[in-house]
């Protein structure tokens, strides 16, 4: 597999969902049910990796919430972060700014047409297509995403 146009944290992610410790969700970035196994699109693995690299972010049920400057998870809580960068279905800004790609949804270089489906983004091939995380990896892996 090729991957030496992938930057640092684009490697990261792949190696996450390559890693066997996720489950997937289809739908939404994160999937969170009491006394169930917490799930995630690829999307949400992505916020996830964010989170433990720069220990910034929170998730809120399916929300990922980034705050404001100055602001704290306290602050959105209480409704007082109007300028928190929240996301249920796809990148926050500050999450895809950190991965270096070019739209929120991880927008692919080349279309792919399977089963009906025509995946044009990585959400996707994650929702419609229903690529494994490792097929998911290996398309991040070709360089088949979109930088600007």
């Amino acid at each position: 597999m090729v991957d030496t146009k992938l930057n640092k944290n684009e490697k990261l992610l792949v190696e996450a969902l390559e890693s066997g410790s996720y489950s997937q969700a289809i739908g939404t970035l994160r999937e969170y049910r009491k006394g169930k196994k917490t799930r995630y699109c690829c999307l949400g693995v992505a916020c996830q990796v964010y989170k433990r690299e720069t220990g910034k972010g929170f998730w809120d049920g399916k929300y990922f919430v980034i705050p404001s400057k100055g602001s704290t998870e306290l602050d959105y809580a209480n409704g007082d972060d109007p300028g928190a960068d929240v996301s249920d279905g796809n990148l926050p800004s500050a999450v895809q700014e950190w991965l270096g790609w070019g739209s929120p949804d991880g927008d692919l270089k080349k279309l792919i047409a399977i089963d009906g489906v025509n995946a044009l983004d990585l959400v996707s091939l994650n929702d419609a297509a229903e690529f494994s995380f490792r097929q998911i990896a290996a398309e991040i892996r070709k360089g088949n995403i979109r930088k600007e």
